[in-house]
């Protein structure tokens, strides 16, 4: 069983005219992608979800702590400053 899972959230993906695209938090039948891989992680035993931010980290942040709550499971995002190099 699982129990601690990690969503790589770091890198940057340039978009067509120069646009940079967040591809964790482009929505899929209305909610972010990261948003349904963090609500399904604890069906399949995950208890604690590592975040793993870099380019943009803020935005990804703000959004994973909006999120609402999931009763015994942790959540938490960590910075990659290396992340131009991964």
């Amino acid at each position: 069983m699982i129990t601690r899972a990690v969503i790589l959230a770091a890198g940057r993906l340039p978009g067509q005219n120069g646009t940079d695209t967040l591809n964790v938090l482009t929505p899929v039948n209305g909610k972010p992608l990261m948003q349904w891989n963090i609500e399904k992680l604890p069906d399949l035993g995950a208890r604690d979800i590592t975040v793993v931010v870099g380019y943009r980290g803020d935005e990804i942040r703000t959004f994973v702590a909006g999120l609402a709550k999931i009763p015994h499971v942790t959540v938490r995002v960590i910075d990659n400053p290396e992340w131009r190099l991964t």
